[in-house]
């Protein structure tokens, strides 16, 4: 079996998922380009070139984000002459389109998509003629690969009855066992994101300030983005002594900030499957999550509290009732934290899986 997976840019959140899943079977990855807006990665050191190629493209780019049309889909396809492909990356790249339209030609190769985006923000489905032509789009592949039940619906929603294939995000797995919440001192809170309005860090911040001017709270903040001097210039107006704006940190050391904290907070407006939740859980940590977050289905289970990214009050609310928690009920939170990521995120259960569902796949191919 070898299978062709078609990308746009090498990731550190799929370095590790191609690197096991290689180890298991023949793979190729071809990428549209090296890098693209706000994406700072050195690909050298997240690109394996055993397995790795950059496709021939022509990138434009509209309201900073990046499209691309392949010049050499075709050669690529024919010297590796795969099995299976799968296209990762938007529905909407033309170069997406411009291979599941011209998929007749090698009617031997099984075309899937792996489609992350989740039903919760869906908004194309509003417009008549982007419905339409993703509806086409969804229903030319022959199958799917999705990380959840969010993700599932949104299939669905376009292409009924197509063959869905289960691959939860893969994270290196890092375990640490629960440790005891200290009563005494302010509750940690660490935030990884990029600061950006789409992940509604600033609105968090605004909506706890009383819980940090109280010292009842302290927040680590690991990324960069656009409102980070606006961020910055609010927590100098207010006097917020108890948040760190920390900027990208390399990645051996953002385990080190979850270990130290007492919870992980995400709370975006819009978030697919985020990586960071399932190294929390593998860390041991409570979440603390918006209810926006494609995932929550996967990971919230007696481990966690969820709320509104709308509402203020909900996110103040949670926030007071993570220090209403003793230490034992904090001890659980955590305990059933790594527990359940132990059990739906291992990557070696994860990536056996897929294989397998692959060769099912194949077989279907081949008969």
């Amino acid at each position: 079996m070898k299978i062709l997976f078609i990308s746009n840019i090498p990731t550190p959140y799929r370095h590790y998922f191609f690197e096991e899943l290689n180890k298991k079977i023949d793979i190729k990855v071809a990428y549209l380009s090296k890098t693209e807006l706000g994406r700072n990665w050195d690909y050298n050191k997240i690109c394996n070139p055993k397995y790795s190629l950059f496709l021939e493209t022509k990138q434009f780019v509209y309201k900073r984000l990046s499209f691309y049309i392949a010049k050499n889909y075709k050669q690529i396809i024919d010297e590796y002459n795969p099995s299976i492909i799968i296209m990762a990356g938007s529905w909407n790249y033309p170069s997406t389109m411009q291979l599941i339209f011209n998929k007749k030609y090698r009617k031997d190769i099984k075309v899937g998509f792996w489609s992350e985006g989740n039903f919760i923000d869906e908004t194309y489905s509003k417009n008549y003629f982007l419905k339409k032509l993703k509806k086409t789009v969804y229903n030319s592949f022959d199958f799917f690969l999705t990380p959840g039940k969010e993700s599932d619906k949104l299939v669905n929603h376009y292409a009924k009855n197509k063959n869905i294939i289960r691959l939860t995000n893969v994270a290196v797995p890092q375990y640490y066992n629960p440790k005891n919440r200290d009563l005494t001192k302010p509750l940690e809170i660490c935030i990884i994101s990029r600061l950006m309005e789409r992940k509604n860090v600033f609105g968090y911040i605004k909506a706890v300030k009383g819980l940090l001017l109280e010292n009842k709270i302290k927040i680590n903040i690991l990324g960069d983005g656009i409102q980070k001097d606006e961020i910055k210039k609010y927590i100098n107006k207010q006097n917020l002594k108890n948040i760190n704006l920390l900027g990208e940190v390399e990645p051996n050391c953002v385990k080190d900030y979850i270990i130290e904290s007492d919870i992980l907070c995400l709370p975006s407006f819009r978030d697919p499957y985020p990586l960071t939740l399932i190294e929390a859980m593998f860390l041991s940590k409570p979440l603390l999550v918006s209810q926006t977050v494609g995932s929550v289905p996967e990971v919230i289970h007696n481990n966690g509290l969820i709320f509104n990214p709308n509402s203020s009050k909900e996110m103040y609310d949670r926030t007071l009732e993570y220090l209403s928690f003793d230490s034992k009920k904090m001890h659980e939170l955590a305990e059933n934290s790594q527990s359940i990521g132990k059990t739906k995120f291992e990557p070696s259960v994860v990536i056996q899986n897929l294989v397998n569902d692959l060769k099912k796949v194949q077989l279907e191919t081949n008969n």
